[in-house]
């Protein structure tokens, strides 16, 4: 879901690397919007000359879950792997989307906010 390399185990070396591939995933559940069709597929795909074909069914990606597991990890690799923890934060940082545009934590029940992040 992140980085474009996991389906052959490689890793994310830098931020060219990102996948915006959970955008699929949210707008399988906002496709009645046409902003989010005029504005997140068009800026994450469109711009980007990157296909976007829209998922028939949730794959069952839960995108606050697993910002939430993120910092979950990132806080336990602290303080002996800080490179780690700082790899964890930063991709749940990526997924809080462009300018935080997918970031909903503040008025939902994660036990996360974006200020943690």
């Amino acid at each position: 879901w992140v980085c474009r390399d996991t389906a052959t185990g490689g890793a994310c070396r830098t931020t060219a690397d990102f996948s915006h591939d959970f955008v699929r995933e949210l707008h399988l559940q906002c496709r009645d919007s046409n902003n989010f069709e005029r504005y997140f597929v068009r800026h994450y795909f469109e711009n980007n000359k990157l296909d976007f074909k829209p998922l028939e069914e949730s794959s069952g990606f839960c995108l606050f879950g697993y910002v939430t597991a993120l910092v979950v990890l990132a806080w336990h690799s602290l303080p002996e792997h800080v490179g780690q923890a700082l790899k964890y934060t930063f991709v749940a940082h990526h997924l809080l989307g462009h300018y935080h545009s997918f970031d909903f934590l503040e008025s939902s029940s994660w036990p996360v906010t974006s200020f943690l992040i």
